[in-house]
């Protein structure tokens, strides 16, 4: 039991590393000669029709492509130059020349180039680092622009959210049974989901969860669909955060018995853009479930069958 627990929680920790090293551009580098590093603000970078100095000793070549979800960002020129200054510095290299520069490919977001790292005997300048400053300038002033007409418009991420998440989940009811009263247990949950929210926050959605685990030897299934009322704040860049209100059909078994009766559900979760498009995102979930007595099954006064559950999941976020 333990083992299933831990699964999903190493499953979306592996998934952020990899999201990590994406959001970054692909570099491929060749060494010619091996020297030590240098800093990367001193790195100076060189076109193909400057004048190279004539004392200069090629360290190797290197190729920045696009990783597949590397963010809009760090896939513009300045950015690419600046990380591919930053790789030639950590092999020893003090200077690049930029052979070939290519703008984003169809589907891509990341500016391709290929460069020679060069090691000089001295500090050197060069037109196209003092364009490379000036163009950086610019870039900063009009991302300041993006990030105040964002603010404004209160419509960063798109609409809809597709969500898919899993982890582990405590059935904190008592459970009933013909031979006595027994006490909740761990279990595992999977849950999706979708969201269509406007620009006020409010939106609505739809959520199919399952949960399963054992009393005993006997395994406990829940099942339950169902619309929910959702207030969702994303207004900031990145971060967003949201609560849901919802209920809707659940369905039970548990050794013998099973049946059919309602749900309500509580939620509140935040979750982190990895790229306009994909995130991931965290949830606590809180479901009680209401079902007709089994026959033969006598519950103490007040007391009605159901089982509840709460749950902390982690898992991918899609928006379109």
């Amino acid at each position: 039991m333990k083992q299933s627990l831990i699964c999903p929680t190493a499953t979306a920790a592996a998934a952020l590393l990899v999201f990590s090293a994406c959001i970054n551009p692909r570099v491929i580098v060749e060494i010619d000669k091996q020297l030590p590093p240098t800093a990367a603000d001193k790195v100076v970078a060189f076109s193909h029709l400057d004048s190279l100095p004539e004392a200069c000793d090629t360290v190797g070549r290197l190729r920045v492509k696009d990783s597949g979800l590397t963010l809009p960002s760090r896939g513009t020129l300045p950015y690419v130059i600046s990380y591919a200054k930053k790789k030639a510095a950590e092999n020893g290299a003090n200077a690049i020349c930029i052979d070939e520069n290519r703008p984003p490919a169809r589907g891509t977001s990341t500016c391709r180039i290929s460069a020679t790292m060069l090691s000089l005997p001295d500090a050197q300048t060069s037109p196209f680092t003092a364009f490379l400053q000036q163009q950086a300038g610019i870039n900063s002033d009009a991302a300041m622009v993006s990030r105040v007409i964002d603010d404004l418009s209160h419509d960063y991420r798109p609409r809809n959210t597709v969500k898919l998440s899993a982890g582990p989940a405590w059935i904190y009811s008592d459970i009933y049974t013909a031979s006595g009263k027994r006490k909740g247990c761990f279990a595992m949950d999977l849950m999706a989901e979708y969201e269509h929210t406007w620009k006020s926050g409010l939106g609505v959605g739809a959520t199919f969860a399952r949960t399963w685990g054992f009393v005993d030897d006997d395994k406990v299934n829940l099942t339950y669909a169902g619309p929910s009322i959702v207030y969702a704040y994303r207004e900031a860049h990145r971060w967003g955060a949201e609560v849901a209100l919802g209920a809707g059909y659940a369905h039970y078994s548990y050794g013998l018995l099973s049946g059919n009766g309602v749900g309500f559900l509580w939620k509140a979760g935040a979750e982190y853009l990895i790229t306009r498009h994909i995130g991931l995102g965290a949830e606590l979930n809180v479901l009680g479930t209401t079902f007709s007595e089994p026959d033969g099954l006598e519950l103490p006064k007040g007391k009605s069958y159901g089982f509840s559950r709460v749950n902390l999941l982690i898992g991918l976020r899609a928006y379109f």
